[in-house]
């Protein structure tokens, strides 16, 4: 056909390429006054592919949870990189279009995959321009505690959460069972791990507890990033007790035994979270000293001096920056010499164990409940 794009520098312009000077496939009209003409009537489609679809301000663990619809490909053969692309869910290609019916109109950018589908595959395709820019595998399941927590939802901001009463069950990788849930558990809809909005939840006027009435922010991925408290901003400066040395690593610190009163902004009953301070003086100032210029793993102990867990605090080990008095990173201890928490010191991340650390506390404390 003349005068249409066909190549471009040897590229085949509508099967492969996937920008030109940064401008989308899609959105490329012409070239020098030559007109695109990657489908019209020579639209061939396969399928139907089922796939469920999350946006482009989600991400694949969406996609691989979500509601499945019918889709349409393109069976080019080979795709860019000359691997066969057939026509399946399953072995789609980088470059290749998703449509969303035979007409050749193409997908919205965002997620597909096929997982939660009735085809067996663990993909998840990310579509940008109607054409597939890059291939992932979906998240692993999630291991949600059994009866999960009631919480209200608000988009905006905590302290909306905390005023609003329509409050439905959620689910966690965290121990629902303690009150609050901390920074680095997940947020789940359903006890297949469906994830939430982005946003705020309070379980304010869900539960009668006015002990932890509390707000957590929650990002994309359902993770926790905050938590803070739906009482008003008082000013608190209270006694903490935790390890006098810090250690290399979490392990370390938790099987220290030694102890010192230091002090914290957190309110009484509450445990640390990443962003509180802990300070070395009653004033709760961050002073230039010995204390604020060291950095390493703390435990700091839920109850009194180098006790073990008691209802419902539990002991935990906590990264505090260099030239600092903030909390950076906060775990929770797990019990006995057998475990260990591998950390990177260079981010300042701290990995779970293959075991269910959480577990093992939770089984701890039913343990000295009973006596």
């Amino acid at each position: 056909m003349a005068n249409t794009i066909n190549y471009i520098n040897g590229v085949n312009f509508c099967n492969n390429a996937l920008t030109v000077n940064n401008v989308v496939q899609s959105n490329v009209l012409n070239v020098d006054s030559i007109n695109q003409n990657c489908e019209g009537e020579q639209c061939y489609t396969c399928g139907p592919l089922q796939f469920s679809y999350s946006n482009s301000d989600s991400d694949c663990a969406t996609a691989c949870l979500g509601e499945c619809g019918n889709y349409y490909s393109k069976d080019y053969g080979t795709a860019y990189d000359g691997k066969p692309t057939g026509c399946t869910e399953c072995n789609l290609q980088i470059g290749v279009p998703i449509y969303t019916d035979t007409a050749c109109n193409r997908a919205a950018n965002g997620f597909y995959s096929p997982k939660n589908c009735s085809v067996e595959c663990n993909r998840c395709y990310t579509v940008v321009g109607g054409i597939i820019t890059a291939i992932n595998t979906c998240p692993e399941s999630c291991t949600p505690c059994d009866n999960g927590v009631m919480l209200a939802f608000n988009e905006s901001s905590c302290e909306l959460a905390c005023e609003e009463d329509f409050c439905r069950r959620y689910w966690s990788d965290g121990d629902c069972d303690l009150c609050p849930l901390i920074v680095g558990d997940y947020l789940y809809t359903t006890v297949s791990c469906g994830v939430p909005l982005a946003g705020y939840y309070s379980n304010n006027r869900c539960i009668e507890d006015e002990d932890c009435e509390v707000c957590y922010q929650v990002d994309v991925t359902g993770k926790i990033v905050a938590v803070t408290s739906c009482e008003p901003a008082v000013r608190t400066c209270r006694e903490i007790n935790m390890t006098i040395i810090p250690q290399e690593t979490c392990n370390q610190a938790c099987k220290d035994n030694s102890c010192i009163t230091r002090w914290t902004d957190r309110p009484l009953g509450q445990l640390v979270q990443a962003g509180d301070n802990i300070y070395d003086n009653s004033e709760c100032e961050c002073r230039e000293s010995f204390w604020s210029s060291i950095d390493g793993f703390f435990q700091v102990w839920g109850s009194g001096c180098a006790q073990s867990p008691i209802p419902p605090l539990y002991n935990q080990c906590a990264y505090k920056a260099k030239d600092s008095c903030e909390i950076i990173q906060v775990s929770s201890c797990m019990l006995g010499p057998i475990f260990t928490v591998p950390h990177f010191k260079g981010d300042v991340s701290i990995t779970r164990t293959e075991v269910d650390e959480r577990q093992l506390i939770t089984t701890y404390l039913i343990n000295v409940a009973e006596g």
